[in-house]
C-alpha cells in the first residue's frame, strides 16, 4: 500500500512539473518559438541527408547474400586501359567453367525496344539476361516464374519479365497478366512473371544514355549464340557469385590465371586482355561515395552547429531564471525538483523541435531525390531513416539535459541569499560568470570551425557535381531511339530514317546543329543531339 501511495505521489509531482514546464515555455513564445526553429531546421536537414546516404551507400543490396556478388570487367594492365562495365561474353563463359573460385555467372546486355500495345507508343530500357540471373540474385517473382534456360537458347518462344512499376502504369496491375502477350517493336512476348515491387537490376546503368529513370523496365532471354561471339570483345555484363569462404584477391588469382590461359589460346584477339574482380556493391557506388560522404560531413557539422546553438540559448534562459528559482527555494520549495525544472523545459523545447523537424526531414527527402542525377542507385527508394532521427533527437536532448544539469548545479552549489544579494548589486557571480564565458567561448570557437568546415564540404560537393566534362553542354538536348528489326532490316533503311529525322530537327527553330551517333549499348539504335 505504501509503494502504491508513493508512485501516484511521484507521478503527481511529474504532472506538477510538467505543467509548470509547459507554462513556462508559453510564458516567453519567442524563446520557445525561437529553439523549436533552429532545432527543427538543423535536424530536420541533417536527418534527410542521413537517411540518403545510409540508403544508397550502408543500406545492403536487395539481393540475397550480397556481399558474394562480384562484377568482372575487362583491363589491359600495359596500357592501363580499363571498362568501366563490360566484359567479353565468349571469355565469360570459358571463366564460368575453369574458375573455381565462381559458384555462378551470368551474363546480361542492355535493350531499349518500344512498347507499342497502346495509341501510345513508350521507349522501354531493359536488359537481356541468361537464365541464372534471377537464382544468382537470389529474388522470386511476385506474379509468375522466371524464364527457363529453353527460353535462352536462339530462336526459342519470346518472352518477357515485367518491373512492377511497368505492371502497374501501362497494364493496370492486371492480376492475369501472366501468359498474355505485348507488343515489343511490333512484336509478340509472352508475359511470364511480374517482378516484387521495388526490384531493379542492374542498381546502376552502364551505358552513356541520358534516361529519365535508372528503373530497368523489363527483363528477357539473352538469346545466347555462341557461334556469333568472338573473344576479347567487351561486350557484355558479367555478374558472378562466389563460393563461400572465398575472398576477392583469391578469386582475382584464378581469374587472371584464367585470362592467362585465354590470351595464349587467342592471341589475335586476347592479347594483354585480363579481367577486374570487384564487389558489386563497389563497383555500383564508385562514381557517388565521394559526393556522398562530402554531403554526409556538411550534415554533420550542421547538425553539430545546431546542438550547440540550442545549448547557448538554454544556458542564457538558465541564466535568466536564476533569481526566480532562488525564490522558489526562498520559499522552502524542494532544490532538486526547481533546479531541475530548466532541464524538463529543455528536454520539452527539443522534443517539440524534433517533432517539428520531421515533416521538414520528409520535404527535404523528396526535393533531394527529385533534385538528385537518377543514376544514383537506389536513391528512388530513400525514405526517412528512424535510426538517424532518433540519432539526431538524442543529441539534441542531451545537448538540453547537459545545459539544464549544469544550470541546476549552480543553483544547487549557492544559497539563495548569494543568488539575490548578487542580483542586486546587478552582478552574476564569479562562478556562473566564469561557467558562462567558458561556454560562450567554446561555443563561438565550435561555430567558427563548423560554418569553415560546412562551406568546405559544400565546396567540396559542389566541385565534385561540377566537374569539368570536356566539353560545353549548355542548351545541348539528348535523345535515345530504337528502329525496330522488323521494319527497319538494312542500314539504307534506318541511314534514310535518321537523315530525314536531322532534316526536320534543322529546320526547327532555335536549333543551330543536329547530329546522329550509334552506341554499341542497343541494337538498331541511335542517339540524336541537338
Amino acid at each position: 500500500m505504501h509503494k502504491v501511495s508513493s508512485s501516484l505521489v511521484t507521478m503527481d509531482m511529474i504532472r506538477s512539473d510538467l505543467r509548470v514546464a509547459c507554462r513556462k515555455m508559453l510564458q516567453a513564445p519567442a524563446f520557445a518559438a525561437t529553439v523549436i526553429l533552429v532545432l527543427a531546421a538543423g535536424s530536420g536537414v541533417s536527418i534527410s541527408i542521413f537517411s540518403i546516404v545510409r540508403n544508397v551507400l550502408l543500406s545492403p543490396l536487395p539481393y540475397k547474400e550480397p556481399e558474394r556478388l562480384v562484377q568482372i570487367v575487362s583491363r589491359w594492365p600495359k596500357t592501363g586501359d580499363q571498362n568501366d562495365w563490360s566484359a567479353p561474353l565468349r571469355d565469360a563463359i570459358d571463366w564460368k567453367n575453369t574458375i573455381q573460385a565462381l559458384q555462378d555467372v551470368a551474363m546480361y546486355r542492355y535493350a531499349l525496344l518500344n512498347l507499342t500495345d497502346s495509341s501510345q507508343a513508350e521507349s522501354l530500357y531493359g536488359i537481356r539476361a541468361t537464365a541464372n540471373l534471377l537464382p544468382m540474385l537470389g529474388v522470386r517473382p511476385r506474379l509468375g516464374n522466371w524464364f527457363s534456360s529453353e527460353h535462352d537458347l536462339p530462336g526459342n518462344k519470346r518472352v518477357i519479365v515485367l518491373s512492377d512499376d511497368l505492371w502497374r502504369r501501362r497494364f493496370h496491375s492486371d492480376p492475369d497478366i501472366v501468359g498474355k502477350t505485348i507488343h515489343l517493336d511490333s512484336e509478340g512476348f509472352e508475359v511470364v512473371s511480374v517482378m516484387p515491387r521495388g526490384f531493379n537490376f542492374p542498381l546502376k546503368l552502364g551505358t552513356n544514355a541520358q534516361l529519365p529513370t535508372d528503373q530497368m523496365q523489363f527483363w528477357m532471354p539473352l538469346g545466347l549464340d555462341l557461334a556469333k561471339e568472338q573473344h576479347g570483345a567487351p561486350n557484355a555484363g558479367v555478374i558472378a557469385r562466389l563460393k563461400p569462404g572465398v575472398g576477392l584477391h583469391e578469386a582475382q588469382a584464378q581469374l587472371e590465371s584464367a585470362c592467362g590461359l585465354l590470351q595464349r589460346e587467342y592471341p589475335a584477339t586476347n592479347a594483354n586482355l585480363t579481367g577486374r574482380l570487384s564487389s558489386l556493391r563497389q563497383q555500383t557506388d564508385k562514381e557517388v561515395n565521394g559526393p556522398l560522404l562530402a554531403l554526409l560531413s556538411a550534415a554533420a557539422l550542421i547538425l553539430l552547429l545546431t546542438c550547440a546553438n540550442i545549448a547557448s540559448l538554454l544556458l542564457a534562459r538558465g541564466e535568466s531564471r536564476a533569481n526566480e528559482l532562488a525564490v522558489r527555494m526562498a520559499f522552502g520549495g524542494s532544490a532538486w525538483r526547481i533546479a531541475g525544472l530548466p532541464t524538463l523545459q529543455g528536454m520539452l523545447l527539443c522534443c517539440c523541435g524534433c517533432l517539428m523537424g520531421l515533416p521538414l526531414a520528409i520535404a527535404s527527402t523528396r526535393l533531394l531525390v527529385r533534385l538528385a542525377p537518377v543514376d544514383v542507385p537506389r536513391l528512388s527508394n530513400a525514405n526517412i531513416d528512424f535510426e538517424a532521427m532518433l540519432f539526431a533527437a538524442a543529441l539534441a536532448l542531451g545537448s538540453g539535459v547537459l545545459v539544464g544539469g549544469m544550470n541546476a548545479l549552480q543553483v544547487l552549489k549557492r544559497s539563495p541569499r548569494e543568488v539575490l544579494a548578487d542580483a542586486s548589486r546587478n552582478s552574476a557571480g564569479r562562478p556562473r560568470t566564469r561557467l558562462r564565458s567558458s561556454l560562450v567561448t567554446v561555443q563561438g570557437a565550435l561555430t567558427v570551425i563548423l560554418i569553415g568546415g560546412a562551406g568546405l564540404m559544400l565546396r567540396t560537393f559542389i566541385n565534385l557535381l561540377s566537374t569539368d566534362i570536356g566539353y560545353q553542354a549548355n542548351h545541348v538536348f539528348y535523345g535515345v531511339t530504337v528502329l525496330p528489326a522488323s521494319r527497319y532490316p538494312q542500314f539504307e533503311q534506318r541511314q534514310l530514317f535518321f537523315r530525314k529525322v536531322l532534316d526536320r530537327l534543322r529546320s526547327m527553330a532555335g536549333i543551330e546543329f543536329a547530329s546522329v551517333s550509334s552506341p554499341q549499348d542497343f541494337r538498331w539504335s541511335a542517339n540524336t543531339i541537338a
